[in-house]
């Protein structure tokens, strides 16, 4: 799924990377996080349909065909499985668009924050 977006992204010079709104009313910004999902920028900064996207979640659907077992190989179940795949890509962008708010969130209740280890060789010295 991430190769296609990629390959595709990088063919057609799409910028998938998520932009946070600007807007401070929540409806707002839940729409435009929802709308991300189909609508990317160029590189050029312009507004386009997310070609990228729409490769990647077919890419996730039919790529099942290929090992699924009769009956769950069909046209039908692909559908299914790219219109699923889309589904993480709205998360994605609703987690991007409120992250420094849960980030408080947790901040303020106590909550550990998930920490990633790092190798050593990662961090400059």
């Amino acid at each position: 799924m991430e190769t296609g977006r990629f390959l595709t992204g990088a063919l057609l010079h799409e910028d998938f990377r998520y932009r946070p709104s600007k807007s401070k009313d929540p409806m707002a910004r839940i729409f435009h996080a929802l709308a991300f999902t189909f609508v990317d920028k160029s590189d050029s900064g312009h507004d386009r349909i997310a070609m990228a996207n729409f490769v990647a979640a077919g890419a996730e659907g039919f790529a099942g065909n290929l090992y699924l077992p009769a009956g769950f190989n069909n046209v039908s179940h692909a559908e299914a499985r790219t219109a699923n795949a889309f589904g993480p890509f709205a998360m994605q962008n609703l987690l991007r668009e409120f992250a420094p708010e849960l980030l408080k969130a947790t901040h303020k209740v106590h909550l550990p924050f998930p920490r990633v280890p790092v190798p050593g060789w990662w961090v400059k010295r």
